[in-house]
């Protein structure tokens, strides 16, 4: 969690320097959001990969498997949705460049799956000890969705930042992980 808002306030900072360095202007250069939208995105992406395959998602699969200890993720999944909000808040919070706003909408869609699989996973978190197969199958369906969805959905993202990249000819770092 810690690292996470470090992530946080790093895009946050990066917003601040872009505002303060922009001379004046209403909008960022194009470095400066592309800077600040894969920020945001990456930082998303760790913490939700955490909760889907990292360490959390198995103690959560753990804990599904044994029908128990299920309501010890609630709280987490409420940070993480609170970090994520305010993600979202600052992806929105400046208007970015004139060609950006596709982009710019591609991550407000995953940032709102990426929210919507945590809400689905505080569902899941709310399921009594013992839960029946009834209960979780449509939580477990909405889940499988919505982990397609995030999936094809960062590629596009990664996509059309590439595509934006090329287009100002920045230079972006890709990582194998």
């Amino acid at each position: 969690m810690k690292k996470f808002r470090s992530l946080v306030l790093i895009g946050l900072l990066s917003l601040l320097v872009a505002a303060c360095s922009s001379g004046g202007r209403s909008t960022m250069t194009p470095d400066e959001y592309l800077l600040h939208n894969v920020s945001a995105w990456n930082g998303v992406t760790e913490y939700v990969n955490r909760w889907t395959g990292g360490e959390q998602g198995e103690a959560l699969t753990r804990s599904l498997q044994e029908r128990k200890g299920l309501k010890q993720y609630a709280s987490p999944l409420g940070h993480a949705r609170a970090e994520l909000a305010q993600v979202l808040v600052q992806v929105q919070t400046f208007p970015p460049p004139e060609d950006a706003v596709a982009l710019r909408d591609l991550t407000v869609t995953y940032l709102k799956t990426a929210d919507s699989l945590y809400e689905t996973m505080q569902k899941v978190a709310a399921l009594p000890d013992g839960f029946a197969d009834e209960q979780f199958a449509p939580l477990g369906g909405e889940l499988e969705r919505l982990g397609k969805a995030l999936d094809s959905q960062m590629s596009a993202l990664n996509d059309a930042q590439m595509a934006y990249a090329k287009k100002h000819k920045i230079q972006l770092q890709q990582s194998s992980g």
